[in-house]
């Protein structure tokens, strides 16, 4: 923040005599606390000359000094903070950088754990499918179950391509003497199974 000089300091007023409506500049490094005290004293001053005598000192002059003085305490209170300084703002530009970083970090966790649920949940229903499949076979194959249930779609335990299994009681009508028979190989059932009026439609039951 810098405010230039257009007039040199007078003898009476300690830092500065600007005309023209605006501060003096202020001098890093310079005394810098010598400054504040000069601005503070120099507000006071102007301030009090012209509330004494409007003609001694302008109303421009007052207002330029208590914005130098604004100046310097803005100034000061940047720099006890840090605000300002360039290994700060580089600081903060890298804090922000790191932050996004972290935020796509966390969206990538988000989309991972979001493909492990639905994994998860494609592995359970595999695993179902598959133990209704194994049950319904083994009551088949015992003969525990009439009419003989039929495999549901899904994963095979057995090893048996899914494509033979029919998707209805009624489909299984439909099926022709080799389907039938690759049928009851697969459930492992004996030659004959299904014929001799064992299976019923779904409209039948």
């Amino acid at each position: 923040m810098n405010f230039p000089v257009a007039v040199p300091q007078s003898g009476i007023l300690g830092s500065g005599d600007p005309r023209d409506n605006r501060a003096p500049a202020i001098n890093v490094g310079e005394n810098f606390d010598g400054q504040v005290e000069d601005a503070a004293i120099e507000y006071s001053n102007r301030k009090r000359l012209r509330d004494r005598d409007p003609n001694s000192v302008t109303e421009d002059e007052v207002k330029a000094s208590r914005r130098r003085l604004v100046a310097l305490e803005t100034f000061e209170a940047q720099a006890a903070h840090g605000m300002g300084n360039g290994a700060v703002l580089a600081s903060v530009a890298n804090l922000t950088t790191t932050v996004n970083n972290l935020a796509t970090t966390v969206n990538n966790l988000a989309t991972t754990v979001n493909n492990l649920a639905t994994t998860v949940n494609n592995s359970t229903n595999s695993v179902t499918a598959m133990l209704r499949n194994i049950r319904i076979r083994e009551r088949n194959r015992h003969g525990e179950w009439d009419p003989v249930l039929v495999e549901q779609p899904g994963p095979n335990a057995m090893g048996v391509a899914p494509a033979t299994f029919p998707a209805s009681h009624a489909a299984v009508f439909a099926m022709n003497g080799a389907a039938i028979a690759a049928l009851q190989n697969a459930y492992n059932l004996p030659a004959g199974f299904f014929w001799g009026g064992t299976l019923l439609t779904d409209e039948q039951r």
